[in-house]
């Protein structure tokens, strides 16, 4: 979306506020909005804020950074009763143009072109994995006299919601979700409509479904996109998974591992690199039809497995999720059609067209 194509927008909708959205180091977003006679001033001069009160971003003696909207992610808000457009900042230097060293957009942007500026490649396709729980009840309490919590879900029969005693007899126990059909699949159309409102504003799908854990796990998955543009489509999935369930009274976590003994939920990425429109992962004949450039992309991956999880696999939630057992990657090794393993190798990808390796570490913190 250009400018003018904005403006359009915003005289069509009858829009007033303009909300600007930017992301911190773990994933968490954050948003401040303006009156949207002011759009044209701001997407010159950008808005200023106080970056030491967001946690690990800045010092509260040198705390002042400027939010830079890119009017290329300029949506519609249409969780939002009142007309909105909402726009992804990137960070920047208070005096200076310089993306922020701290600010996950440009950090993004730094290794995008890095990545282009070695020759290897000059495009990077990502398929994210977005796995999460649906509850009927979250609640979480800490007092003086008691502290625990309670997660509900009318699928599990051991996690009933309070005064629900599932009279059609559809929760279940003791057995694996994987593509849960109806009537026991609860949330099948809570799912549908998060992929449909994905598909008509965000990006396309290529799938979802009931997972393996059987209080109401989903997973909707996307279609190939360029990197950098799918990271902030992520946090736009983020963010509608959760608006669509709270609609129907549900509460949606990407949480690890919010249930001990049931599958935890994952964020994996299909990765794959082209240069001049060829994929430069695949060559004939070697293991798994892999070239020597996938060869050693994975094994850098490998190599920095241990360091890339502090960003991959950022709270102490993350490594609950990391058990032998569950589906998740519990080896630092690649293998074809090993789940397992830190980096799957699809068995069905045997084309150059769709040659690609899957990082399935990581998770939604």
């Amino acid at each position: 979306m250009d400018l003018q194509s904005l403006q359009e927008l915003i005289q069509e909708k009858g829009v007033k506020n303009i909300d600007l959205k930017y992301v911190d180091l773990v994933g968490r977003w954050y948003h401040i909005n303006f009156p949207a006679r002011r759009l044209e001033y701001v997407m010159e001069h950008g808005i200023p804020f106080d970056g030491s009160s967001i946690p690990g971003m800045r010092n509260v003696e040198s705390g002042d950074l400027i939010l830079m909207p890119d009017i290329t992610t300029a949506r519609y808000d249409n969780f939002n009763p009142n007309p909105t457009v909402q726009i992804i900042c990137s960070i920047r230097e208070a005096d200076s143009p310089a993306g922020y060293k701290k600010d996950p957009r440009s950090v993004a942007e730094r290794s995008f072109n890095y990545l282009k500026e070695s020759g290897i490649a000059d495009e990077i396709l990502w398929i994210p994995e977005f796995e999460f729980n649906l509850f009927s009840e979250a609640v979480y309490y800490n007092t003086k006299h008691k502290a625990g919590y309670r997660l509900s879900t009318m699928e599990n029969k051991e996690a009933l919601p309070f005064n629900y005693e599932d009279p059609d007899a559809t929760a279940l126990t003791d057995r694996k979700g994987y593509h849960l059909d109806r009537p026991y699949d609860r949330n099948a159309s809570v799912r549908e409509e998060i992929s449909d409102y994905i598909e008509e504003n965000i990006c396309p799908i290529r799938y979802h479904h009931h997972e393996v854990g059987i209080s109401s796990q989903q997973e909707i998955e996307t279609e190939l996109a360029p990197f950098p543009e799918i990271a902030d489509n992520i946090m736009y999935i983020k963010s509608a998974i959760q608006q669509v369930a709270l609609k129907h009274g549900l509460t949606a976590t990407l949480m690890p591992k919010p249930m001990y003994g049931e599958a935890g939920n994952g964020m994996h990425f299909h990765i794959l690199l082209k240069k001049n429109g060829k994929n430069i992962l695949y060559k004939k004949g070697g293991y798994a039809d892999l070239s020597d450039a996938a060869r050693y992309f994975i094994g850098g991956i490998l190599f920095h497995g241990k360091s890339l999880v502090a960003l991959t696999n950022p709270s102490t939630n993350s490594y609950k999720r990391l058990l032998p057992g569950f589906e998740a990657p519990v080896k630092l090794i690649f293998g074809l059609a090993n789940r397992s393993a830190a980096i799957r190798i699809p068995k069905y990808a045997t084309t150059e067209e769709n040659k690609r390796f899957e990082f399935r570490t990581g998770d939604a913190t």
